[in-house]
């Protein structure tokens, strides 16, 4: 059984936006491509979805984004992934902002933050010890803070209601 050239199985990698010299899609110009190719109308299409005519035709047009209630319910009548259309919405509007002239005079001001290379950024959770380096480790630092910590932790997980 051969694969046809047309379909893959495999998720190809978008373009990094700022490497792109032209504009990623518009989802509008897809679903518009999309529509014709099954015979309905943006009209009959919105009917379908319950979204007016004139905001299927700013969209399909491409002169309004794609709120995201559309991309659930275009995905819903095509049979597509809400995620699709969101993510052609979100690259288009992307590459829109970083090639914006007053967005890049407003970049170039900007003075970026360097954290001292000794402090983990504010999102890594540090890693639990073993149980037989984690006394070991709290006392390096002059503090028990895990036998000190539980029976405050104890009275909070008994007063949490129960389900």
């Amino acid at each position: 059984m051969s694969k046809s050239s047309t379909t893959t199985s495999q998720n190809i990698p978008a373009a990094p936006l700022d490497q792109m010299r032209r504009a990623p899609a518009h989802p509008g110009g897809l679903l518009a491509d999309w529509l014709q190719d099954v015979g309905l109308t943006a009209a009959e299409a919105g009917r379908r979805m319950g979204i007016s005519r004139a905001q299927m035709s700013h969209v399909v047009t491409g002169r309004k984004p794609m709120p995201h209630t559309m991309c659930v319910k275009v995905a819903a009548l095509l049979g597509t992934s809400a995620e699709m259309w969101a993510t052609m919405q979100l690259r288009h509007d992307l590459w829109h902002a970083m090639h914006d002239k007053a967005t890049q005079k407003a970049v170039r001001a900007i003075v970026p933050i360097t954290p001292p290379a000794s402090t983990r950024g504010p999102y890594t959770t540090p890693t639990m010890p073993a149980d037989d380096t984690r006394s070991a480790r709290a006392s390096s630092r002059g503090v028990d803070s895990f036998t000190r910590d539980a029976p405050r932790l104890e009275r909070l997980c008994r007063d949490l209601p129960r389900r």
